[in-house]
């Protein structure tokens, strides 16, 4: 069996700079990296292609309100390594890059494919192994050789990582079978009959994204960790998908979550997955699984009580489930219902864009990131109020619009420049205000001078669900911070690192996601190397 130094699960951008900082600090150090499909793929996409890599606002402090999950975190983490110092070791390899608005760091080449080559090409340059497989599952092996149990936490352990090989027919069929969702296909099947492969780890570093498998194997392990969910996306709303406003773009909207009438919408369906017990007579059962004895045969009679008894115990085994899962669901809505009232009065400021779905742009982002977990418990259902002129006070812009409306006799619908809104959007507010399209601005009431200032300042709307995004690749959720020391070391599994997105950390568009990877890539290198000089 191999043996490595370090094996890290995941070939993204966390798992590939934790690799090259580890060898640029330790030449000597033997490592291998498990990915199962193409190396940097997300990073190839991040920024639209330009890679947008960091913000100028990724630093202790001033951070927090940059990232909804995981801020005090992160926070602490870039006094060890935060933006600039990404921004020198890109310049250290030649890398141009250029600030634009909002502090977004972007490559002066406006191609991301130019730090992925790096990235590459200091792989191949570091001698690290990339092992194209399907990562499986570890085991804990104590300094005896002998398998740790319950005593998981034991000290001087090593790793057995377990992997299987694809060939390139079997990997496209896998890509295919993920695309198109399905349960289980014909080559996990045929994977799942192969031999395993194994190889030997002193330290283990799972950086493989909002991988939901893995996280479940990592909760299997005894680490607590939070549901991946999607963050930063898209909204549909049915009544703009079909208003025709597709393609308008507005500066500087402001958005805000309407709480009263969101408690109603927090009750998530949970299945769960009744255990029917069917013995091996073939004994009928009824549409709810029960058996059904007055069909049976007199032979199947002597099983009677002993099936009777196991579907006591299985109603037993459910009701508990339910309870379990109730109790944590409802512990979740009520975090949830404590974040809305201290949501009650956060407005989120940006560029909002009109989609043929409904709404998008960093605005409609950063709503998403901050509610996601209120999004999802609300099957992305809830009232939001969008003030189209953040910039004027409600009572200023009432006043100020009673003034100019009566001194001139412009007709209502011709108006829209006046408030520097697209002429579209103006006659569809109108609309929802029933205003009357012709009548003239001096005619206008106090009353219906009032409905335009509340439809401009507080118009609200109600979200029909998330917009359909096959790039959507920021999630909420991962291992729970209370998990990791911060080294980004398991408190449980000594020598086990979680870093990058598999960790419950996230942010706002901006560059804030990439850089909290590059920080707990070099931190978890960092420590690694420290356990090793002091091995």
């Amino acid at each position: 069996m191999k043996k490595y130094d370090v094996v890290i699960i995941g070939a993204g951008p966390s798992g590939v700079f934790c690799a090259i900082s580890l060898k640029e600090k330790s030449p000597e150090i033997n490592i291998a990296i498990i990915e199962k499909g193409k190396p940097l793929k997300k990073l190839l996409l991040s920024g639209g292609g330009r890679c947008n890599f960091t913000n100028i606002n990724a630093k202790y402090g001033s951070c927090k309100p940059f990232y909804p999950r995981g801020e005090k975190f992160i926070s602490a983490l870039f006094n060890s390594y935060d933006y600039k110092n990404f921004i020198n070791w890109l310049k250290a390899n030649n890398i141009e890059i250029k600030q634009e608005e909002e502090g977004k760091f972007y490559l002066k080449s406006d191609d991301s494919s130019q730090i992925v080559k790096l990235f590459l090409n200091k792989l191949k340059e570091y001698r690290i192994d990339l092992i194209n497989a399907v990562f499986i599952d570890f085991n804990i092996k104590d300094f005896t050789n002998n398998f740790c149990g319950e005593n998981i936490s034991k000290k001087n352990c090593s790793f057995i990582v377990k992997f299987k090989k694809e060939n390139i027919d079997q990997a496209d069929r896998r890509i295919k079978k993920e695309s198109l969702n399905e349960t289980e296909s014909k080559v996990e099947k045929e994977i799942k009959k192969e031999e395993l492969n194994q190889i030997d780890a002193d330290f283990l570093v799972v950086a493989c994204g909002s991988n939901r498998k893995i996280l479940d194997l990592i909760k299997n392990k005894g680490i607590n960790v939070r549901e991946f969910i999607p963050s930063l996306f898209s909204l549909k709303i049915d009544l703009i998908k079909d208003s025709g406003l597709a393609g308008i773009s507005l500066k500087n909207v402001a958005i805000k979550l309407c709480p009263s009438s969101n408690k109603v919408s927090l009750e998530k369906k949970i299945s769960i997955n009744n255990m029917n017990y069917r013995e091996a007579n073939n004994l009928k059962t009824d549409n709810r699984g029960q058996i059904d004895f007055a069909e049976a045969d007199e032979s199947d009679y002597i099983e009677k009580n002993n099936i009777e008894r196991n579907n006591e115990r299985n109603s037993e085994i459910n009701s508990k489930k339910n309870n379990e899962i109730n109790n944590e669901k409802n512990k979740e809505i009520e975090k949830i219902m404590q974040n809305i009232q201290k949501s009650k009065n956060i407005y989120l400021v940006g560029d909002l864009l009109f989609t043929h779905q409904g709404l998008s742009g960093p605005v409609i982002f950063k709503f998403s990131s901050y509610f996601a977990e209120l999004l999802h418990y609300c099957d992305y259902k809830v009232n939001i109020l969008i003030d189209f002129l953040p910039e004027i006070k409600e009572e200023g812009l009432e006043k100020d619009l009673q003034k100019r409306f009566h001194s001139g006799a412009k007709i209502i619908k011709n108006f829209s420049n006046e408030l520097n809104l697209p002429t579209k959007l103006w006659i569809f507010l109108l609309k929802q205000a029933s205003i009357p399209l012709e009548i003239k601005t001096a005619q206008i009431s106090r009353q219906q001078v009032k409905q335009v200032t509340n439809i401009l300042k507080n118009f609200k709307i109600v979200t029909d669900g998330r917009a359909d995004n096959k790039e959507e690749f920021v999630s909420c959720g991962g291992v729970d911070l209370k998990e990791v020391g911060n080294s980004c070391q398991s408190k449980k599994i000594e020598k086990l690192y979680f870093i990058g997105e598999f960790l419950n950390i996230d942010g706002v568009t901006g560059g804030f996601n990439l850089q909290s990877t590059w920080t707990t890539a070099v931190v978890c290198a960092n420590s690694i190397l420290k356990s090793i000089i002091y091995k």
